[in-house]
């Protein structure tokens, strides 16, 4: 539905001062919890999830909320997928010399083949020789994202040193 409305222009935004440490700080608290709950059921992957943001800096910028709770829940469930053992880090940062807030989140999972990367974020594109792992998605994820952020006037883009080598998303959005 995202993408019938992206494509034909009409996908609306309500934009706001929206707090970019609450959206993350949330959806970490909430994928922590179901981790653990897979722990306790012994389904669990031997992945540590972490979170780090200056605690005394403004993270404030001019967004949709849950159009971003979106993008950034589908970035951190990917990385939380493709990553069997070994961490997911989520970072927030501001940019001194731009202002600009800055997220990356940062896997040890299977990462991203160079041949893949610079089509990531197109309609039906899934991660190479990896995305038979979880064989139900359907490719729009991160085009749906790389939309939304744009609308935010923002960038989103992904590294990756390539496949067994883990993978960084990034995210720089424009600040209030």
């Amino acid at each position: 539905m995202d993408v019938s409305h992206i494509e034909r222009g009409a996908m609306e935004y309500n934009f706001e001062k929206t707090d970019m440490k609450e959206i993350l700080s949330g959806l970490f608290e909430e994928f922590n919890a179901s981790l653990s709950k897979s722990k306790m059921k012994n389904k669990a992957k031997a992945l540590k999830l972490m979170f780090k943001a200056d605690p005394d800096a403004d993270f404030l910028i001019n967004a949709d909320k849950n159009s971003l709770r979106q993008v950034f829940s589908n970035l951190i469930d990917n990385a939380i997928k493709y990553t069997e053992k070994g961490f997911v880090k989520i970072f927030l940062s501001k940019e001194e010399k731009s202002g600009k807030i800055m997220v990356k989140i940062e896997d040890t999972g299977v990462g991203i083949a160079k041949d893949t990367l610079s089509n990531l974020f197109r309609k039906f594109v899934r991660g190479g020789g990896h995305a038979s792992l979880h064989a139900n998605g359907s490719g729009l994820g991160l085009y749906v994202a790389k939309e939304i952020i744009k609308a935010h006037k923002g960038k989103i883009w992904a590294e990756s040193e390539g496949e067994g080598k883990g993978s960084r998303f990034l995210v720089e959005l424009p600040k209030v």
